[in-house]
């Protein structure tokens, strides 16, 4: 990462607000890793796996997350993540897959 000059654009920023799930989607999407690059370099599977995953119907948003032990891919709901988990899994018996659900800061904090 340091070796490849990466990180200079780093920044404080507020989380942000979505609206609505497409908006995360795109955003999510949009964002990137600045840590994907030095991972793809030391573990070229990533890019197979980062291909397999934006090819899939169900996926509206995929990535690296943090410095590279894992990826991900967020669906519109749980019976779309879960048919992506046990298609993944037919397809790669050696890939750990698991879906999982996120819950919203108001579905979180419980009823008002």
């Amino acid at each position: 990462f340091d070796e490849m000059g990466l990180g200079t654009r780093f920044a404080e920023k507020p989380a942000p607000i979505w609206r609505a799930p497409e908006a995360a989607f795109a955003d999510i999407q949009a964002l990137g890793n600045d840590l994907e690059a030095a991972a793809r370099a030391i573990a070229p599977v990533l890019r197979d796996i980062d291909g397999r995953l934006g090819s899939d119907a169900c996926v509206r948003a995929h990535g690296l997350s943090g410095s590279g032990a894992t990826m991900f891919a967020l669906t519109d709901d749980m019976p779309s993540a879960k048919l992506l988990s046990e298609t993944l899994l037919r397809q790669h018996t050696d890939w750990w897959v698991q879906p999982a659900r996120f819950a919203s800061l108001d579905e979180r904090e419980g009823p008002r």
